[in-house]
């Protein structure tokens, strides 16, 4: 770096590309978690998306964007998906970066494109190599949880409920290839095997480029599924996917584009920031008309799907092509977080050990996974056993009946609750009759807001943050594949 504050042009559109990426997959997680009606928190990450999308890699924008995603992980949870949990960490981390860069633009005195310079190159050095190993602490234990005698059984596993679901929502179930045990084994093992190794590729440098080829086509795969629709976490995964290659890349991606707009302003006359502008305005009056359910809720996620396969389809091409030739080389180096900032990794990697110390077991990358750590038994391959560090897990609630229809799920599904769990609802729906099996005995309430076993209030911070999944009665852990109404 020839003077402070200044990148190079490979490094530059790095940062530009990867905001834009980011803005993108925060888009894509809004159009597919719309709700029925206008929600301030998506409107503001909406403004984030536009602002970033404007002008990237800009302070203002970038700031809206991390502050409107902290504001959602708030809002949406407890029902908070695993890779909205690791875009929480990922705003904290843009939040500091953004402070320390524009503290270190006034002290240097630097304004105008200067100051813009300062905040790249903070970008650059801080907030990219801090997302980097993020997702890194974050997928070893996405891969390694899979490591359990639930997944390796084709009758339970998540891998073969995904493969027939997935069949199914694209008209293919019919042919019930999805039922071959051959084919149920060896996308368990397909999928474990490729999951385990991604991080470990993504590491080494030499491995990194074609690491990210078969990371980027294993989750466009994942995304086929149009009835459990995935894409904005395929859409995440991608996007930071790219952020592992050369820099060199970016620099090619961002000619090829601007070749591309030129051509268009030769052939038709439109200037580059009509397209732009287009561009922009396509991504907001889509937002806003998700939000205001026109199209309704399943129309704007079948949308984002189609808008994601032709993207996917497109962006493997390119991989393939890269990977085949590698014109930059080997990778560049991954970039250490600074001191300041490793708390976020750290966090990462904390979260996906807590379903072993049973502090939690929502939202610590567990998704999917068919994992059971109860009481300090485990089902896992490797932790055989679990170090429980609360007592949730010994007190667990069976429902026999309910005439809450949703609650009625767990007990059809052969399902018991922590009882925490069951507080936490019944604190928002205390009118529900239940009858249930705690501690061996059945009790029958005709309004559980009255029950003293499940009126007992549960903190806000806890009922959104350390949350427990419904758990199997009985062996072998079934696949959790919907959320319950009792998260």
């Amino acid at each position: 770096m020839a003077t402070e504050g200044r990148l190079d042009r490979d490094s530059r559109n790095l940062v530009t590309v990867f905001c834009i990426c980011l803005a993108l997959a925060s888009w894509a997680h809004m159009m597919g978690n719309t709700r029925g009606d206008p929600d301030p928190a998506h409107l503001v990450l909406l403004g984030g998306v536009a602002w970033s999308l404007a002008r990237p890699a800009r302070t203002g924008g970038l700031a809206v964007l991390g502050l409107a995603a902290l504001w959602t992980v708030w809002d949406e949870a407890p029902q908070l998906s695993n890779h909205w949990t690791l875009v929480g960490l990922f705003a904290v981390a843009l939040l500091v970066v953004l402070a320390v860069s524009e503290v270190r633009a006034f002290r240097l005195g630097r304004r105008g494109d200067d100051r813009h310079e300062i905040v790249a190159e903070g970008l650059f050095r801080w907030f990219v190599p801090t997302v980097r190993w993020t997702f890194i602490a974050f997928y070893l234990w996405a891969s390694f949880d899979k490591l359990n005698a639930g997944f390796f059984d084709p009758t339970v596993s998540c891998a073969v409920v995904f493969l027939d679901e997935s069949l199914t929502s694209i008209g293919l179930g019919s042919l019930g290839v999805q039922d071959v045990s051959f084919l149920q084994w060896a996308v368990i093992v397909g999928t474990s095997v490729v999951e385990l190794v991604i991080p470990w590729l993504l590491m080494f440098r030499r491995t990194r480029i074609p690491a990210v080829a078969l990371a980027i086509t294993f989750h466009a795969v994942l995304s086929i599924d149009k009835a459990h629709q995935v894409v904005d976490f395929s859409a995440l995964v991608t996007f930071v996917y790219l952020s592992f290659l050369p820099l060199a890349f970016f620099s090619r991606l961002v000619d090829r584009v601007e070749g591309l707009a030129e051509t268009v302003r030769t052939r038709y006359g439109v200037r580059p920031e009509i397209l732009k502008t287009a561009g922009v305005g396509f991504v907001t009056i889509a937002g806003l008309a998700a939000e205001a359910s026109v199209p309704d809720y399943t129309a704007s996620r079948a949308h984002l799907w189609w808008v994601w396969q032709f993207t996917v389809v497109g962006l493997i091409v390119v991989l393939v092509r890269y990977v085949r030739r590698q014109p930059d080389g080997p990778a560049t180096d991954l970039g250490r977080p600074p001191a300041w900032l490793l708390a976020i990794p750290l966090l990462a990697f904390a979260n996906g050990l807590l379903p072993y110390l049973e502090v939690r077991s929502a939202g610590s990358w567990n998704m999917y996974a068919n994992l059971h750590v109860v009481d300090g038994e485990s089902n896992h391959f490797v932790l055989r056993w679990g170090l429980p560090l609360t007592d949730e897990h010994r007190d667990m609630v069976e429902i026999l009946g309910s005439s809450d229809p949703g609650l009625e799920q767990y007990g059809l599904q052969g399902l018991a609750l922590p009882r925490v769990q069951l507080r936490s609802y019944v604190d928002d729906h205390p009118d529900v009759a239940i009858t249930y099996r705690y501690r061996g005995q059945v009790h029958e309430t005709a309004r559980a807001g009255d029950d003293p076993l499940l009126n007992q209030p549960v903190s806000i911070w806890r009922e959104k943050f350390q949350v427990f999944r419904p758990v199997t009665v009985g062996e072998p852990e079934k696949c959790l594949a919907l959320w319950g109404v009792a998260r």
